[in-house]
């Protein structure tokens, strides 16, 4: 009798401490979430209407995460980096999924979220207005493929409406590069709209960590611990005590 005892006191020590455990880790490990912005040409015009969707967006993700904001014209650069004059005179969405196939490979968190935010308009310096060439980047697509295997992976193509129907406007293209079943895309607009549709990813993904998006009051992890130990003693008194008797 004692020995059973026992073995179902430590079935549940052992059962505690496996979902603990997976508590713990869930609490702590981050998204990274990731903002490609076009700001190539004259399309800036499109970003004011959407900049308080942006910064509610931004304040939203780093409650808990980490945010990365990247610049994409002629090349990719962090948002304080300094550019050239003629940064911003066409838009290389090669280069652009590129980085993105890079930043996704490289992050530390296997929860990655990414927003790129353009008219997925694509100039070539030297040709002009010209599609994107699917056939010239299908290595990105190969290689995203595989990572997003390998980790929970959301891309977001948010559109922002194109000045005019032009050769160059690509988005198929960059559809046809990315992960189907990873990939969506969301029509942009100065809206209470595009604030929801962020809300909403940053919701899902709180979900799926097990996470409550309720305001909390901040607390020391070593309460936790503190908690823990004392389970732990007390199942093991207990287990003494019973094997005495």
């Amino acid at each position: 009798m004692k020995n059973n005892q026992l073995r179902i006191f430590a079935g549940m020590l052992l059962l505690w401490l496996t979902t603990f455990g997976q508590v713990a880790k869930a609490q702590v490990e981050k998204v990274d979430y990731l903002l490609l912005v076009d700001v190539s040409g004259e399309y800036n015009i499109y970003l004011k209407g959407i900049q308080h969707a942006i910064d509610t967006f931004y304040v939203a993700a780093t409650k808990r995460d980490a945010l990365r904001v990247y610049n994409f014209a002629k090349t990719v650069a962090t948002k304080d980096d300094v550019v050239d004059a003629d940064f911003y005179q066409y838009s290389d969405l090669g280069c652009m999924l590129q980085v993105l196939d890079s930043l996704i490979k490289h992050s530390n968190s296997r929860y990655v979220r990414a927003f790129i935010l353009s008219d997925f308009f694509n100039e070539d310096p030297v040709g002009g207005d010209a599609r994107l060439n699917p056939v010239l980047y299908s290595a990105v697509r190969d290689d995203l493929e595989a990572v997003c295997r390998t980790k929970n992976v959301e891309i977001s193509l948010m559109l922002l409406p194109p000045s005019s129907n032009y050769n160059g406007y690509s988005i198929e293209e960059v559809k046809s590069l990315l992960p189907i079943d990873r990939t969506e895309t969301f029509s942009v607009s100065p809206d209470q709209r595009t604030i929801d549709y962020l809300m909403h990813k940053v919701e899902a993904v709180n979900r799926l960590r097990g996470l409550s998006d309720e305001p909390v009051e901040k607390h020391s992890p070593i309460a936790s611990y503190i908690i823990l130990g004392l389970f732990i003693v007390v199942l093991l008194g207990l287990a003494a005590y019973l094997k005495w008797k």
